[in-house]
């Protein structure tokens, strides 16, 4: 029954609309429009066949699951990037179907669009990808593209991990961080923009193409083909990154590696002692320095003392700026008067200054 304010032609006004809050049932006078929306997904599934309507608009923040098969339909939500409405596919064949603004959970068959969606950890999907973003985890059940998507949760660090089976896949204009698992087979021609990648696949048979801005660690065992500036096992000058060492030895060990200067130079910007424990008494001091013979002084022994450091979180540090060439190392000088272990972590902050260079 269309509501008396609606005329019959407009009522719906190209969709279907639902909201679980504003909306109620069709027993109740629902139609799907504007004015009287529907408060569930399977009575709007229901009026967009009967209607011939394909596009299903959600509103407000509710939670749905596919009851059934669904083709053709374009779910359009009103957000992106996880505050969306979240349907669930519950293992349902979406062939064909475009997901618009929503979040996406479950497993779906068939191939399927997904436009500035959250798509969430565990999901099996076949289809490709726009301006989404991703969770820690995706398996593809087909051949999948990816355009400027965003990978890895930025709140805790993670990274997406996916894992393509044998199927051929694309990214392009990618960013975030993320991690291809075994394949055993298949191409990937990735297009990297600011996209920190591993290649994490024991098995071989796999075949990638890298393009673009790519900081690179490759674990593979198959095909690796680099073009433009992507860096195998390395990074991009100029790109800020940070390395954590965590320090257990003994409180005399003298001096002992905390990082490497690898394959090309590095511009070391800040150095930080952190105490994970109240450091031992045995310690007396544990000064960071580098270079030929510890000849750099990042933090001398006479700052980093037992005292500075005999509570869990405090800490010592040094910022400035440091040239060390490949080959060079970041050392921690440990004196003390025993051999109980110290508990500390060394974190530093540094750039390339020449494409390919890191610590390790």
């Amino acid at each position: 029954m269309v509501h008396p304010a609606e005329p019959e032609n407009m009522s719906n006004q190209g969709g279907i609309y639902l909201d679980d809050v504003l909306g109620t049932t069709r027993a109740l006078g629902a139609t799907g429009s504007p004015f009287r929306p529907v408060s569930n997904i399977t009575e709007a599934l229901e009026l967009a066949d009967e209607k011939n309507i394909s596009t299903i608009y959600i509103f407000n923040f509710g939670t749905y699951t596919l009851p059934s098969d669904v083709w053709y339909i374009h779910f359009v939500g009103n957000a992106r990037f996880g505050s969306g409405p979240r349907i669930l596919l519950g293992g349902r064949d979406t062939s064909q179907c475009t997901f618009h603004g929503v979040q996406v959970d479950g497993t779906c068959t068939g191939y399927t669009t997904f436009i500035d969606c959250y798509v969430r950890s565990g999901c099996v999907i076949y289809g490709e990808f726009y301006n989404c973003a991703f969770a820690t985890s995706l398996t593809c059940s087909g051949d999948n593209n990816w355009y400027n998507c965003t990978f890895g949760e930025q709140a805790t660090a993670n990274a997406t991990t996916i894992a393509q089976a044998d199927f051929n896949c694309l990214y392009f204009g990618c960013n975030g961080r993320l991690i291809l698992g075994n394949s055993g087979g298949g191409e990937s021609r990735i297009y990297g923009d600011g996209l920190d990648l591993t290649i994490n696949n024991t098995n071989d048979g796999s075949t990638y193409y890298l393009y673009g801005d790519i900081a690179l660690t490759n674990l593979e065992t198959g095909v690796l083909t680099l073009h433009d500036r992507t860096l195998q096992s390395g990074y991009l000058a100029g790109h800020e990154r940070i390395l954590e060492v965590s320090i257990t030895a003994a409180a005399n060990a003298a001096v002992t590696t905390v990082a490497t200067v690898t394959t090309q130079p590095c511009l070391i910007e800040s150095i930080v002692i952190h105490a994970d424990a109240a450091q031992t008494v045995d310690m007396t001091s544990c000064a960071i320095e580098g270079g030929v013979g510890q000849v750099v002084e990042f933090i001398s022994a006479a700052v980093a003392v037992q005292a500075s450091l005999d509570a869990a979180d405090k800490q010592i540090y040094w910022v400035d700026a440091v040239r060390l060439a490949a080959g060079k190392l970041i050392t921690i000088d440990l004196q003390g008067t025993g051999a109980t272990a110290v508990d500390l972590t060394i974190t530093i902050k540094y750039r390339a200054c020449v494409d390919g260079g890191y610590l390790v």
